[in-house]
């Protein structure tokens, strides 16, 4: 599993703990203040959701780049060219 995914992972474990959290702060509260913090949860997952298939679709490019770059800084130290 390479790093992308794992911190993918992370981020959706951490954003689930907080709904999870809001979530029975919610059965504590008011209808009132309850309604306004499942509105945030929601959004809050949609964004989570969102951020994590944006790091999934950028893994291949982001990926391709480190290792354009890595080649160009080894190739730069092995014989002084540039990329």
């Amino acid at each position: 599993m390479n790093t992308v995914a794992i911190y993918s992972m992370i981020i959706g474990f951490a954003v689930a703990a907080r709904v999870r959290g809001a979530a029975a702060w919610v059965a504590a509260s008011t209808p009132r203040v309850a309604q306004s913090t499942v509105e945030y949860a929601i959004v809050a997952a949609v964004i989570a959701v969102i951020a994590i298939a944006a790091v999934n679709g950028l893994r291949t490019p982001l990926a391709n780049a480190f290792t354009q770059i890595g080649a160009c800084v080894t190739g730069a130290m092995g014989s002084g060219g540039s990329c």
